[in-house]
């Protein structure tokens, strides 16, 4: 047997935007993931690798972020790639926030 509990309307309304909002926060940080990052494509599944990629991979998002500008993630990432004072830049957030 559940236990029943009766909310007003009201709050039951602000329970479920708060929900929602969560949910919709949550999504997109993992829809983010999986298009710049590639997170869903990884199978590393051996002992502590799959999360130590997971940090790495926020990591580096939460970087690339902080100094893409106006630019869109996947130039950010090739710019990373082509040119080593980004790359720079890029590691410099990580390390040093």
């Amino acid at each position: 047997m559940g236990v029943h509990i009766s909310l007003p309307c009201t709050e039951v309304e602000r329970l479920g935007q708060s929900l929602r909002s969560h949910w919709g926060i949550e999504n997109g940080l993992h829809w983010i993931l999986d298009v710049s990052v590639g997170e869903d494509g990884n199978r590393t599944r051996e002992d502590s690798g799959a999360e130590n990629f997971s940090i790495v991979r926020r990591l580096v998002l939460g970087a690339l972020k902080q100094v893409k500008g106006n630019k869109t993630m996947a130039n950010a990432k090739y710019r990373c790639a082509v040119d080593p004072e980004f790359r720079t830049t890029v590691v410099k957030k990580i390390l040093m926030g």
